[in-house]
């Protein structure tokens, strides 16, 4: 592996376009994968409702847990069933009781009632009104808003303000991909993956800036070379790097993704996908952008 990365001289912004077409396909696949879906899919904690996680001694299948659920007047029942059959998440649409304890009560002693000899226990219970989901989903976006913001003036502050522009650009790019991901896959929007899509964006600006890092200092001894040479060149440099340093934290996520507990599950699909798509925007998006604008406005200071 280290060969692919020994004096590398990939031509990264030469073929800028090829990258730039393939960001545009996976917009496009998120927007359609959006619409064919009806929308994206909220989880308990903004569309508001019950959410259980229920453990049994022993395994049943699916249809015997629907049909223990039937005489609950709580809505649409969505059971999602974990490894062998021991585990389970279950969601209804609306809330069972007033409390978590009554709601525990009833639980349990139903499954006790209509599965006899697989003693149930209730591992988790998050129950969410639809106001406080909807006051979530405000402070959802509005968090990631800041996030991009302030990323923007610190990168323009720090480099200069096409680097800010170009990882904004690029975080936008991953953000929005991320959720064709979790469109596609028919992942609920959760806290859970609020919380990974904020991870993905600092992952993806540290992406940035090490390259960005890298050109500034190439700025300052190649002043003979061009700006796009000079950001193909500096890719190139922190290649190394940036793959294996991509690659030893996808396999980190990836294995919580396959192993972890279910409450994880989903921030670490996520996370596995975002690991990807946050690598190929840094050396395909935000990058070659900065290297389009200085093609088309050189800067002052560069132009002869």
């Amino acid at each position: 592996m280290m060969q692919i990365f020994k004096n590398p001289n990939y031509k990264f912004i030469p073929n800028r376009y090829y990258g730039f077409a393939f960001s545009i396909l996976l917009t496009i696949i998120t927007i359609v994968s959006i619409i064919a879906h009806g929308g994206l899919k909220y989880g308990v904690d903004f569309a508001g409702g019950t959410l259980l996680e229920i453990r049994f001694e022993q395994p049943i299948n699916t249809a015997t847990l629907r049909s223990a659920f039937r005489n609950i007047a709580v809505g649409n029942v969505s059971i999602q069933k974990f490894g062998e059959g021991y585990d389970f998440i279950v969601r209804f649409e609306s809330q069972m009781a007033t409390s978590a304890e009554s709601t525990s009560t009833q639980i349990i002693g139903l499954l006790n009632q209509e599965i006899p000899g697989n003693p149930a226990q209730l591992v988790r219970i998050e129950m969410v009104g639809p106001r406080i989901g909807k006051e979530l989903q405000k402070n959802a976006i509005l968090a990631i808003l800041i996030g991009m913001f302030l990323i923007l003036i610190y990168v323009s502050i720090r480099f200069d303000f096409r680097f800010g522009t170009a990882a904004v650009v690029a975080l936008i790019h991953d953000t929005l991909t991320t959720i064709g991901f979790i469109s596609i896959t028919n992942t609920e929007i959760s806290i859970t993956t609020i919380a990974a899509l904020l991870t993905l964006i600092g992952y993806s600006v540290n992406n940035s800036i090490v390259i960005s890092d890298r050109v500034r200092e190439n700025l300052r001894k190649m002043l003979k070379d061009s700006v796009p040479d000079i950001i193909n060149i500096s890719i190139n440099q922190v290649l190394a790097r940036t793959i294996l340093t991509a690659f030893t934290t996808f396999i980190v996520a990836f294995m919580l993704w396959l192993l972890g507990a279910a409450s994880i599950k989903d921030f670490a699909k996520v996370i596995s996908f975002g690991i990807i798509i946050g690598t190929y925007s840094a050396l395909f998006v935000g990058a070659p952008l900065v290297a389009e604008w200085e093609k088309r406005f050189p800067s002052r200071k560069r132009r002869k």
